[in-house]
């Protein structure tokens, strides 16, 4: 269906897909989702399965498309540290320039849940793939600092030129892990956003790569749910370090959770809008330096949810965008999908 949205900024048309059913009616806590687009066609989601958001009774489930989204195969639990006292959320994707998954799992200790300040995350869970997710190889830890070092990554993992980019929750603040053999080891880690360099904690980063081949690193602060930027160039050595330019606090977008992916010359943002608790989408025609306002992604269901995900449509164009919404009963929440393409941007002068 066309989509049409008009703001104060711009005037916006695309194609929206009927939302598709991914995992849903189940009364179970369905959290977090991560997707990729595998070389062999198929459309693999992973997603926090557990009975509440901390992670009690959690496992990272995966459920397969090879039909372009319209039929969703269950292939179970793909990880699981509930019997040793780990929980497992958040999973993130990535694919390294031969094809290879990489599939990292935020970790949580369920033991302290409670005991201890916050919700004691512990060190992130790093695996692979090489037959499109059908079987995964743990190669143990992103990062060997259980405490001080990776926290979760929230968005996908991306990659340009060979080099992977993953932005990471860490206890100084927002960091970039960069690796450069397929994301089987991650000996870089930076902090981009450092704790007490902004106003209030920093929350759920993200990342774009731009035409200019510039970094567009993204995230929001976590009570006032204000988004901020900071921007990065890349040098011309692959090992060079990246130049970062000073943080900017955005006034146009203000979504929870944001993800940042690019369909033609267009960025989007997909994110939870707390005013409505819904599932949400910003449209960025300059690479994001402005933002519309927020678009209600399923307007037909009630508020819940939010948490999301994209991978680009390599067959079809545009993208598949991937959601938590609100679920069967109090507390749970459902998996959709939709595919999203074909953006007209008008600016309203």
């Amino acid at each position: 269906m066309i989509r049409k949205h008009r703001d104060t900024h711009f005037e916006i048309r695309f194609k929206a897909s009927d939302p598709i059913s991914i995992d849903e009616g189940r009364n179970r806590f369905l959290h977090g989702p991560a997707v990729v687009h595998c070389s062999n066609g198929d459309w693999v989601v992973t997603y926090q399965d557990s009975h509440d958001d901390p992670g009690r009774n959690s496992f990272i489930r995966q459920r397969r498309s090879p039909d372009g989204g319209k039929t969703w195969i269950d292939e179970g639990a793909i990880y699981d540290e509930d019997s040793k006292g780990f929980g497992a959320r958040n999973p993130a994707f990535g694919m390294a320039p031969d094809g290879t998954l990489v599939l990292v799992v935020q970790r949580v200790g369920l033991k302290r849940l409670g005991k201890v300040r916050g919700e004691n995350i512990v060190g992130s869970a790093l695996l692979i793939s090489e037959d499109c997710g059908r079987t995964y190889k743990n190669l143990g830890l992103v990062d060997s600092n259980i405490r001080m070092g990776h926290q979760g990554c929230s968005t996908h993992i991306a990659e340009h030129d060979g080099i992977m980019y993953m932005p990471a929750f860490n206890h100084r603040g927002l960091v970039l892990y960069r690796s450069w053999d397929g994301g089987r080891s991650w000996p870089e880690r930076t902090v981009v956003i450092p704790e007490d360099s902004v106003p209030e904690s920093p929350r759920y980063p993200t990342l774009a790569v731009r035409p200019d081949k510039s970094l567009l690193y993204l995230g929001h602060f976590n009570r006032a749910i204000q988004c901020f930027r900071r921007t990065g160039t890349l040098g011309n050595r692959k090992n060079a370090k990246i130049k970062w330019n000073k943080i900017e606090i955005y006034n146009d977008i203000n979504l929870r959770h944001p993800v940042l992916m690019y369909t033609g010359d267009t960025l989007l943002c997909l994110g939870r809008n707390m005013a409505a608790w819904k599932t949400a989408l910003c449209v960025s025609p300059d690479h994001g330096e402005t933002w519309s306002d927020a678009i209600d992604v399923v307007p037909e269901r009630g508020p819940g949810g939010g948490y999301t995900a994209m991978w680009p449509d390599a067959k079809n164009g545009g993208v598949f965008a991937v959601f938590s919404t609100d679920g069967l009963g109090f507390g749970a929440q459902d998996i959709l999908g939709m595919f999203l393409s074909d953006f007209k941007i008008k600016r309203i002068r």
